[in-house]
């Protein structure tokens, strides 16, 4: 008999979530602080609810955080060397598999070979010799970043084509090898494919998970911006693509339209790609990234109005976006079995 793989969403139980710390090696070595304070706030958050996995960089670091974090329960701190803090995009993917939990391991090259990821394309692997899991894992040769995938956990899969179809990333894979490739490992049967190349600031070609959301399986959730911000054109291009996808039985979606969450720039000028859409949903809450903007209280208001059975969580995430990312990126969840739970 065939068996049946499900690519699970994100509103479902979950085991843990994974949080790869800060370090000096990282490009956050200049505002450690800064970042430090903001790591403080996510793992506060979802340790009150939830077990919550930390990788350090070293066994400094590990000490350094038992200590700091001596007061949190729900937390496990494991040593794990890292090039960056985005395990959004590395961490392992959780399928089920005929109604058990697996962990795919896609290979991670830094969004097409922009920076170095050796470290970072090892962690998946390195933690599943670790024995932290008691799922399998299966090694998977394509290159797929988990921030670059949406799904409704029911065969639908949601994706810009430049950060998915990329020959950057899989060199000779056309958009039918991608889609029979993940129609095979993750049970998707209903391709949405957006075309947009990103965010001012994004340097992954246009993730999914900071312009359009599902909040669940009939409703999408996508990023706007006034007509003064740079991107303005382009999310309005977006929106029309957005507003013409249709479920798998024709219908189209209920969508959503995020406010503006300002136009954020980092001291040398550089546009920073905040964004409302990079929240994470966890067990019982949803972490929603918020800019010291007036905005911040409408998109609170809508997430509970999305989300009546969770509390949403506020973090600021100014200090994130500074590298490119937010909560989402930051942060991957994983419905596998813990050891030792």
């Amino acid at each position: 008999m065939k068996s049946e793989n499900r690519f699970l969403a994100e509103w479902e139980p979950q085991t843990a979530v994974l949080l790869v710390w800060p370090h000096e090696g990282s490009d956050w070595a200049n505002m450690l602080d800064r970042i430090t304070a903001t790591y403080l706030e996510i793992a506060r958050a979802i340790s009150r609810s939830q077990r919550l996995i930390i990788l350090a960089s070293d066994a400094s670091l590990q000490a350094q955080l038992e200590s700091l974090l001596a007061d949190f329960h729900n937390i496990r701190v494991v040593i794990q060397p890292t090039n960056d803090t985005w395990i959004r995009d590395y961490g392992p993917l959780c399928v089920d598999i005929d109604n058990c939990i697996t962990h795919l391991n896609f290979r991670f090259d830094a969004w097409g070979g922009k920076y170095d990821a050796m470290l970072d394309d090892a962690v998946s692997q390195a933690l599943e010799e670790q024995h932290l899991f008691s799922c399998g894992m299966r090694q998977v040769p394509l290159v797929l970043e988990g921030g670059a995938i949406e799904t409704d956990g029911d065969g639908t899969l949601m994706a810009t084509r430049g950060s998915v179809i990329c020959e950057k990333r899989n060199r000779g894979m056309d958009q039918f090898r991608i889609e029979e490739t993940l129609s095979r490992l993750l049970g998707i049967r209903h391709f949405l494919w957006l075309d947009f190349d990103g965010l001012h600031g994004d340097d992954t070609d246009g993730h999914i998970d900071t312009v359009v959301r599902f909040a669940n399986p009939e409703t999408l959730l996508y990023a706007t911006c006034s007509p003064q911000h740079p991107d303005h054109a382009k999310l309005r291009q977006l929106e029309s693509q957005v507003l013409a996808l249709r479920m798998p039985d024709g219908k189209p979606y209920r969508t959503l339209p995020l406010p503006c969450p300002g136009l954020h720039q980092d001291a040398d000028g550089r546009i920073l790609p905040a964004s409302y859409a990079n929240f994470l949903i966890t067990n019982k809450q949803v972490l929603q990234p918020v800019y010291a903007q007036k905005n911040d209280a409408k998109v609170m208001d809508i997430m509970r109005e999305l989300f009546p059975g969770r509390e949403v969580v506020a973090i600021d995430s100014r200090a994130l976006i500074a590298q490119n990312g937010s909560i989402h990126c930051a942060t991957m969840q994983t419905a596998c079995p813990l050891h030792g739970s």
